[in-house]
């Protein structure tokens, strides 16, 4: 099986594995909380090792991804998107060429969301798109004054539209361009570890179903040590009411007698 098929097969693995924790809580805070988690994925991907750098003026320097390392990516990730063409490549002057379009993806959660919300199945979007705008300039000879590479320019507008609208519609690339501070939520292997967490504590019952609400409306990864923490202390809390009913009772029995 290829690298490609195996990360779609753990995909879905994850995902049916919340679609099962999902009913055991409650849907619109649930599935909210999925759609978060589906983006919070996608922004925790490591890219730095696949930058790369370009000098853009001035002895000023930008890290970048290549597009094919990115489109790898998305077909990972949001397989089935589509990238539609306002128009053909705008040429502004004699050296700037501009590309200006629209990346869609394939939002399954946004489906689900909505239908949980009271939205009709047939009324309710499934994708989600981000304009794709990109430019790229011809580059002329200073010995002939002829143009070098004359079909490079538009199709970097593309290449550059592409890779803006991948990164800012699923936060792909998000560690190389910098934007890990616009990351909130959990990602879908801390949602399921954690409820792992809660459903293998000690607590009683009724603080287990109060944990895993929490889960899913106020736990954010930055918070999820503090959180387990928290479920350790409860642990010894319930216990010690536990150890107290087990004495109150025992002495009630030797009253008895």
């Amino acid at each position: 099986m290829s690298e490609e098929n195996n990360n779609l097969a753990l995909l879905e693995s994850k995902t049916n594995e919340l679609e099962r924790l999902f009913q055991e809580s409650d849907g619109i805070k649930a599935f909210k909380k999925a759609w978060n988690a589906k983006y919070k994925d996608a922004e925790g991907v490591k890219t730095k090792h696949k930058k790369k750098r370009r000098e853009i003026g001035s002895g000023k320097y930008e890290d970048y991804l290549e597009e094919q390392f990115m489109r790898q990516l998305l077909n990972e990730h949001f397989p089935g998107w589509s990238l539609y063409t306002s128009s053909h490549p705008i040429v502004i002057g004699d050296r700037l060429v501009l590309f200006l379009g629209e990346l869609e993806i394939i939002d399954i959660e946004k489906f689900r969301f909505l239908t949980a919300n009271g939205i009709p199945p047939e009324c309710a979007s499934y994708t989600r798109r981000f304009p794709a705008a990109g430019g790229g300039m011809f580059h002329f000879s200073k010995a002939t004054g002829n143009c070098i590479h004359e079909s490079n320019p538009h199709k970097k507008a593309v290449t550059e539209g592409l890779k803006y609208a991948i990164n800012r519609l699923t936060g792909l690339g998000n560690d190389t361009y910098r934007k890990e501070e616009l990351s909130v939520g959990l990602k879908t292997d801390e949602i399921i570890d954690l409820v792992s967490f809660v459903k293998n504590s000690k607590m009683t019952e009724a603080n287990k179903i109060l944990a895993t609400k929490k889960i899913f409306e106020d736990i954010s990864s930055d918070i999820v040590e503090e959180f387990k923490n928290y479920i350790r202390q409860k642990e010894k809390e319930d216990e010690e009411e536990r150890e107290k009913g087990k004495k109150e009772e025992k002495e009630e029995g030797e009253e008895e007698k």
